[in-house]
């Protein structure tokens, strides 16, 4: 009556050894799957350098892979607007200029970020790391 269907011995006992297996063979594909995630997890070291002139043009800024920190700096002269990963995060960061700014994780979360000037331009140096 559709379904799997089990085959027991005549006493109706499963063998311990067949159990085992299938417990063990569950711990190994949780075991590989933590491995996955760790190395999801694992920076790579790298660290992808850009500079910039910011207008009152939004520009969004995409990571190649999404960034465990990213630093910014704001080397002037008009007061710089920072979102960082919009699609979670909408309250802006407004930096001064000579100010640094520094949004750090333990897990590869930010992959953008949203650069504006209310009014002039400004120089912006920014750092993702991977």
């Amino acid at each position: 009556m559709g379904g799997p269907k089990r085959i027991l011995p005549a006493d109706g006992r499963m063998d311990p050894g067949v159990m085992q297996v299938a417990l063990l063979n569950q711990i190994n594909e949780n075991l590989i799957d933590l491995f996955d995630l760790q190395l999801k997890q694992r920076q790579e070291g790298i660290v992808e350098p850009y500079k910039f002139n910011i207008t009152t043009t939004v520009k969004v800024l995409r990571a190649i892979k999404p960034w465990f920190s990213v630093l910014i700096w704001n080397d002037g002269p008009a007061t710089l607007n920072v979102i960082t990963s919009p699609s979670k995060n909408s309250i802006p960061h407004q930096m001064i200029r000579g100010e640094s700014y520094v949004v750090q994780f333990t897990e590869a979360l930010i992959s953008d970020v949203q650069l504006w000037c209310d009014s002039g331009t400004t120089s912006v140096r920014l750092d993702g790391v991977r």
